[in-house]
């Protein structure tokens, strides 16, 4: 998967950045994430069109800049899937 930031504002507590290359699979559970992070005021992303693999990330924060509440949430959501990994290839038998 090869993606691709076209477009970046940011502020102390503001984050606005175009991605080329993902859509709503990757950024409906990213958002989930940034709403559970304190700090997080708003999270939200809009697509033009769902066959143009192009989405608008955007996030306020109050208190807490917001590249760390997206960091915060993108290692929060890695860590979740790599148990499911575990759990999931304990039970199948295979190897982690």
């Amino acid at each position: 998967m090869r993606v691709k930031v076209l477009n970046v504002k940011s502020s102390d507590e503001y984050l606005e950045a175009v991605v080329e290359g993902e859509d709503y699979t990757l950024f409906a559970p990213l958002l989930e994430y940034l709403l559970r992070e304190d700090g997080v005021e708003q999270a939200m992303y809009d697509m033009d069109h769902p066959l143009i693999r192009r989405v608008t990330l955007k996030i306020r924060t109050h208190g807490k800049p917001p590249m760390e509440a997206l960091n915060a949430a993108v290692t929060s959501m890695m860590n979740d899937l790599d148990s499911i990994k575990g759990q999931l290839m304990n039970e199948l038998g295979g190897s982690k």
